[in-house]
C-alpha cells in the first residue's frame, strides 16, 4: 500500500497479482518490456562463430536453462523428427540451473550430433537471424521478449500454447 504505482510486465502477470492483492487494482498498471528494434537488427548484423548447415532446417531456442523454460522438450522433439525424415539441428542459447539436465537428455535421446547448447552469448541476435525457425518450448512466461525479438528478425515462430505467450503472439499471425 505504500506504492504509488506497482507495474507488470503483461496483463496475465497482471491478473496473477490482482487475484492475491485485489484491493490494489487502481495503482497496477502493465509496463511491457522497452524493445529497441534498431539496435537488435542492428546487433543481427554480427559475424556468428558457427557456421549453420543449409542443408538441414536450423532451429533456435534462447533463454535461460531452466525447468520453467522447457528446454527438456528439445531433446524428445528432436528425436522424433529425424525419426520422421527431418534434417535438422537445434541450437540452444542460454545457460542456468538445467543445463545439466538438458545434456543429459540430449545423450539420452542420442540426439547430441542433432541439438547443441551454444552457453550464454552477449548477443543471441545473429544466432536468430540466421536460423530457419524460432522455438520458445516454455510452460510458463510473461511477456516473451524473445519471442518479439524474432519476430523483428523475420523469423517463423513456434511456442508453447500458455498465457504469457499467448499475449505475445496469436495464432497464425
Amino acid at each position: 500500500n505504500k506504492f504509488d504505482k506497482i507495474f507488470c510486465v503483461c496483463n496475465f502477470v497482471k491478473g496473477n497479482f490482482l487475484r492475491d492483492f485485489p484491493s490494489l487494482l487502481d495503482k497496477t498498471e502493465v509496463y511491457y518490456n522497452h524493445i529497441d528494434v534498431q539496435e537488435i537488427v542492428q546487433k543481427a548484423q554480427e559475424e556468428l562463430d558457427i557456421k549453420y548447415n543449409n542443408d538441414q532446417v536450423n532451429v533456435i531456442t534462447v533463454g535461460r536453462i531452466s525447468k520453467e523454460k522447457g528446454q527438456d522438450l528439445i531433446p524428445g522433439v528432436t528425436k522424433t523428427l529425424i525419426e520422421k525424415g527431418y534434417n535438422i539441428h537445434w541450437y540452444i542459447v542460454g545457460d542456468g540451473p538445467d543445463r545439466q539436465r538438458i545434456e543429459n537428455l540430449i545423450k539420452e535421446n542420442g540426439v547430441d550430433k542433432n541439438v547443441t547448447i551454444l552457453g550464454m552469448k552477449n548477443n543471441p541476435y545473429p544466432y536468430v537471424k540466421n536460423c530457419d525457425i524460432y522455438v520458445q518450448p516454455s510452460y510458463a512466461e510473461g511477456y516473451c521478449t524473445a519471442i518479439f525479438e524474432a519476430l523483428i528478425l523475420g523469423k517463423v515462430v513456434v511456442a508453447t500454447n500458455n498465457e504469457g505467450v499467448l499475449e505475445t503472439i496469436k495464432d497464425g499471425e
